[in-house]
Parts: structure tokens; sequence; C-alpha cells
């Protein structure tokens, strides 16, 4: 009885031996064959599969997970370091099918706490500025890091400008506080497709959201002739930057910079020429703690001319300069027909509209003129002054924001305006050559001095005042932004220092008018290409661990929701934490100054109101 019991047992024990690893394997993932070859992720198709996990584990301990029907994936870039990656093929009802075997990426150098390394003028020229990669569905734009690790001599160097219209440099240039010799430009490059646009000369040729600091130029040159093949409208040139567009320019300095755009040539036509010892044009941006001394001249249908800019210009954001300098001859000639002019600045030729004029120091020479015909500078048509041209209007809110600016008296602070209300005139400083060069002229208290001496500027009995080459940017505080939908179409995690350059906004909340410094999120977005709906009517939930969440119903297509964490009367400084400023309410979030990390999440076309 116990032995045929036993042969039973034994039976049943090999027969469940036999069929239990096959149950086993049907509820068991398989293995998905998948393959990192630099930066593209690959897989094989796995039957039975609908759809793909891929899942990215990164060293700091943050990770982020998107589904796509594909079979491969760029690697997006990010900040330097090791990510691990993982892939899962799903069913339909989602089932893990099977899991590949972690996949292990460096990124290497080109985020901002491992920039590249520049060390050559081979490595310098190479400068892409960033790269386009994918992301799921969503194409993306992300800026590269570069920091110069040496002084570079480009003395008989053709130099091409980095960064043209169509592709312009985005990422964030270093000097480090070295210094670039000789370079020079005597040719015009041709139009890349930009319309009217013919040419951009600079070191930088045309850039976009980035930034460029603390770098110093020692006698570049921009000579173009009439065999320089200059032709058409829209010029920007620039020794450092032709064209700047919602950027940084910040401590940089030309000594002994020599522009000279076809002096003796004389044009016809309607066209526009924008030159100047630092930047030719930019727009929507800042240039702070920079300086140039040296000597700028251009003859042009239309002549914008300056020794730190030709024409700058911008709004939402508004256009600022503060903290520089410019020690330059500066002349501008208007040669062609009908509505054209000549505008001379020491600082800037053309200044239509700006943000905010302030702590300013100018020396030297400006003059404008119609060189075909001798016209005087009583044409209106033709400006010159520390500006060549400033907004006018009939109240001080019309006119653009001056503050604490000091000038040679043999020329007007603006070719354009003749008088100021009394509160802008305190700000105005025209004085002689030795009362400038006294520290006690800046005095404006016992123990207060218009210029920041004690961080910013410097100063020697009987000279000028000068920058001490101080970085004036502020530095973003860490903050990672989560990109998601309802429909879960976006799911995208970034680091707002390595997405796009910050910007100077204005604000006037609750009676207290300044200028903060910040990011406007649905802006930021849109420059990177991620595909969020903020239509009209459409609704955008803000959350973040400990706070309440905020719900922003979009009201006009140009709606902006900020993240701000900053102002600009305290631009060393490094502030902990952002703030949210709902513009469109006006109302302000200071709970979310503590939080490192929020959740942005793109709202169902259902749950939107009417």
């Amino acid at each position: 009885m116990y032995k045929k019991a036993t042969v039973i047992l034994l039976i049943l024990i090999c027969i469940s031996t036999l069929f239990l690893p096959a149950c086993h394997k049907e509820t068991e993932a398989g293995t998905l064959v998948a393959h990192l070859d630099a930066s593209a992720l690959s897989w094989e198709a796995f039957s039975g599969a609908s759809a793909y996990s891929v899942r990215c584990a990164i060293e700091d301990g943050s990770s982020f997970t998107f589904k796509t029907n594909t079979l491969s994936y760029t690697i997006r870039h990010s900040l330097a370091g090791d990510y691990l990656y993982t892939v899962k093929a799903l069913g339909a009802s989602g089932r893990v099918l099977a899991v590949s075997e972690p996949m292990l990426y460096h990124l290497g150098k080109g985020g901002p706490t491992d920039p590249i390394a520049v060390s050559s003028t081979e490595e310098l020229l190479a400068i892409e500025g960033s790269k386009t990669v994918l992301f799921g569905s969503n194409k993306i734009t992300v800026p590269l890091y570069y920091r110069l690790e040496t002084d570079l001599d480009l003395s008989g160097i053709e130099v091409t400008p980095i960064g043209k219209y169509k592709t312009p440099f985005r990422g964030v240039f270093d000097g480090n506080g070295h210094t670039i010799r000789g370079l020079s430009f005597t040719k015009c490059p041709q139009t890349d497709g930009a319309g009217t646009d013919t040419g951009c000369i600079g070191l930088f040729g045309w850039i976009k959201n980035a930034t460029v600091k603390n770098l110093t130029l020692e006698s570049p040159s921009v000579i173009l002739d009439k065999d320089s093949g200059v032709k058409g409208g829209g010029l920007r040139f620039g020794c450092l930057i032709g064209s700047a567009e919602s950027s940084f320019i910040d401590n940089c300095h030309v000594i002994g910079g020599k522009v000279d755009i076809l002096s003796k040539v004389i044009t016809s036509g309607s066209y526009t020429l924008s030159t100047g010892g630092i930047v030719g044009f930019i727009t929507s941006g800042k240039i702070s703690g920079c300086s140039f001394t040296g000597d700028v001249t251009a003859q042009y249908c239309t002549a914008y001319v300056g020794g730190i800019a030709g024409e700058c210009k911008g709004s939402e954001p508004d256009f600022v300069m503060t903290n520089c300098r410019a020690e330059a001859e500066v002349y501008a000639f208007r040669t062609g027909t009908g509505a054209v002019y000549a505008r001379a600045g020491i600082l800037a030729g053309n200044v239509p509209y700006a943000g905010m004029l302030d702590t300013l120091l100018a020396v030297g020479t400006a003059f404008a003129a119609s060189k075909a015909d001798g016209t005087s500078t009583e044409d209106p048509n033709n400006s010159y002054g520390v500006f060549g041209r400033t907004k006018t209007g009939s109240a001080s809110k019309n006119m653009t924001p001056i503050y604490r600016v000091y000038y040679l008296d043999t020329v007007p602070l603006s070719g354009t305006v003749k008088s100021y209300d009394a509160d802008t005139e305190k700000e105005l400083h025209a004085l002689e050559s030795a009362q400038l060069q006294a520290k006690e002229t800046y005095l404006v208290g016992e123990a207060e001095y218009a210029f920041d001496f004690e961080r910013i500027w410097s100063i020697t009995e009987g000279e000028y005042p000068t920058l001490r080459k101080t970085s004036l940017l502020a530095v973003p505080p860490a903050l990672e932004v989560e990109v998601i939908s309802e429909e879960q179409e976006i799911d995208y995690t970034f680091s707002l220092e390595e997405s796009a350059a910050p910007s100077y906004y204005f604000f006037d909340l609750n009676g207290q008018e300044g200028y903060e410094l910040g990011f406007d999120l649905f802006a930021l977005l849109k420059s990177m290409e991620v595909n969020v709906n903020t239509v009209v009517g459409s609704r955008v939930r803000i959350s973040a661990e400990g706070q309440d969440d905020v719900l922003v119903t979009i009201r006009n297509s140009g709606q902006a929701f900020y993240l701000v964490y900053g102002t600009l009367s305290a631009p060393l400084e490094t502030y902990g934490g952002y703030k949210l400023v709902d513009y469109a309410a006006l109302e302000t979030y200071e709970a979310y100054t503590s939080v490192k990390r929020i959740t942005v999440t793109i709202l169902k076309t259902e749950n939107a109101e009417d």
C-alpha cells in the first residue's frame, strides 16, 4: 500500500517537474535584444509587443520613462554623468513581455558642469553650440557648453563666423578670463537663405538664446571696402557678435578695436547696416559688464553705429544694458535715398526701445551726417550722442528708462531727445574730463557711489573708471521641470540651466515695479519645440511636492507664466529658489521658492474651460 502510494507520488513529482518550467516561462518576461551605439539606442521588434517603454536611471538618483512605438531613440543631451537605459516590450494590456539588459551611457563633455574645453584655434572654430535630439516623438534643441582654456592668436587666420541665421549658436561660451588676439575680417559672408540678410560678421555671426561671457578681444578688426562683397541689407557686423537674439553678452571686452565699413564707398537704396565695437545688432537680450575702446566708422544707405552696439531693442523681454563702458570715436554716414538715417552713439547707435539703460560711462566722440552732400547734423535723419537715438515721448513713461549715466559734456546724451523730466535729469551727468576722472564725482550720498567700486568698477585718480572684468550674471537655482500630459503624449524632464538663457522681465505687481530675472515657462517650452497645447481656453497645472497646485488658464495666445529668481538690482547674487508669477492674473506664488522640482501637466482638451 505504502509502496504503491510512494510510486504514485514520485510519478506526480516527475510530471510536475516537467510542466512547471513551461508554466514559469509563460509568466516570466523574455529578453529583448537592444543595442547602444554612441547616443543611438535601438532594439529588435519583439513578437506580440504593441509598444515599448524606455527607462533611464541617472546616477544622481533621478529617472525618467516614456513609451514609444518606434524601435530606436536618440539619447537627449543632459548634464555630464552616467545614464543606465533599459527597454521593455509591452503587450496590449501593458504587461511586460520582454526586458533588455541595462545599457550604460556616459555623456562626456558638453554640460554646464562639464563644458567642452577649447584649447586651440581649430577647436574654437569647430564650435557648434547646440544639437537637436529626439525625445520620444518630440524634437528638442539643447545647448552645448564651452570653456576657453587658453589665450589664442588668430592673426592671419581666415575666420568663418560661428553661427548663421538658420543655424545660430545656441549654447554657452565662457571665455574663462582669456584673451583672443588678432581676429580680423575683410570679407562679408554671403546669405544662407535669410531673406535680405547677406552677412553677419563677428567671432560669433548669429546667436540665439545663448550666452557669451568672460572674454577679451585684443586688437580685433572688421574692415570692409568695395571688394569685400558687401551687398543687400540687414547687415549686422561686430567684432565679437554680428547678431544676437534673446541672449546674454556678459563681461566681454574689446581693446583697441577697429571697425571700418565702406567708409570710402557711396551706396544707394534703403538698405540698413547695424555695426558696433562688440555687437552689431541685439534684440531682447542683455549686455552687462562690457567695455569697448577703439574706433567705429560706417557708411551705408542707413547706418546705425555704436561703440558697444550698433542697434539694440526688444520687448517681452526687454533689452537691458547695464554696467558698461565705451571710450570710442564713432562716426555714421547715410548715403541712401528715401527714409534713411545715420545714428552714431559712443555706446549705441540706435535704441528705439529698451527696458533699461543703467550705470554707464561714455567717453569719446560721436558724429553723424550725410556723406554724399555733407548735410549738417541738424538734419533730423542724422543724430549722434552717447546714444544716437533713444525713444522719445512727452512723458517720462514713454521714454527709454535711463539711470546713472556719466559722459563727456561735449556730446548730448541722445541725438533725438532734447529734454527730460526732472527725475531723469537727476540720473544724467554730463561732465568735463577731469570730473569724470575723480572718484568723488560718483558719490551720491555720504558713503554710496553711483558705480559699485567694491565689486564691479575700479577707479584711479586722474583716470576714467574701468570695469573689474567680473561676471554680472546671477546664477540660476537648481530646478528640474517635468512636462507631462494627461493624454500621455509627453513625459519629459529637463533642468532649467541646460535649456535656455534666462531673461529680464518688467513686472508691476501690487504696486511694486522692478526688473526680475527668470524664465517665461511657456515661451521656454515653445523654444524647445516641446509640443505643448496652450491654445486659448486650455489649462495647465503646475505642481510640486508640499505645495498647492496652481491651475493656469490660457487667456490669450501670448500669455506668459514666469519662474522668477532674482532682480536686476542684485546681479552678482546667487538666489536660492524660484517664485511663480502668473502675469495674466497678477498673482505671485512665493511658496514655490523652496522647491527643486515642479511638474507641468497639460490637461486634456475636454477639461479645458470654454
